[in-house]
């Protein structure tokens, strides 16, 4: 990956905080026109038991108010305009768990721990491709295995410098225990 100043993808780490704010789902984001679509929880991609996939919103509201709201009131683009961000939000279900150990204070406690990671592909208009490797969903504590869950991290993308046009966003997901990866991908138009 080229060193430049200017960068397409800035990858936040930090866990999700909550939000009080209602979705807003009149985005003003979109190109004049375009539509955005609600979340279709059917898409999931499934291998060896294991499900993911990963949807473009406008903002990161998601994220801290994951178990407060309906998924079908969130709202996907397929396009956006530059100098918006969008995010990549990835879900995943059924993360193979493993027992490992947890220091909790100052005990070390048994505990179910699940390890899925993702690499983030961004494949401008012009054939460039900028590559996001290891970046962490949920490594640690197990989850609910039967439960929809967001991932820890979000990629936040920002077009500037880059070209207008369609865009290639794939995303590969990796459950470490299971030996199991899911590659996905979606289209997104970034307009001037």
């Amino acid at each position: 990956m080229k060193s430049t100043k200017r960068s397409l993808v800035a990858i936040a780490l930090a866990l999700p905080l909550m939000a009080s704010a209602s979705w807003d789902s009149g985005d003003p984001f979109l190109h004049p026109g375009a539509k955005d679509s609600p979340i279709e929880v059917q898409e999931l991609s499934v291998t060896d038991g294991f499900g993911a996939q990963f949807w473009i919103i406008p903002d990161d509201t998601i994220t801290g108010r994951w178990f407060q709201m309906d998924v079908h009131k969130i709202r996907a683009v397929s396009s956006t305009r530059k100098n918006r961000p969008v995010v990549i939000a990835l879900y995943f279900v059924n993360a193979r768990q493993n027992e490992g150990f947890v220091r909790q204070g100052s005990e070390v406690v048994k505990m179910q721990l699940i390890n899925v990671t993702f690499d983030l592909h961004v494949i401008r208009p012009d054939g460039v491709e900028e590559k996001y490797r290891d970046l962490p969903a949920w490594q640690g504590v197990a989850p609910p295995p039967y439960l929809l869950h967001i991932a820890k991290a979000k990629a936040t993308i920002t077009f500037d410098v880059e070209p207008a046009g369609p865009y290639r966003i794939q995303v590969v997901v990796h459950d470490h225990f299971r030996k199991t990866n899911i590659n996905l991908e979606r289209r997104l138009i970034v307009y001037e």
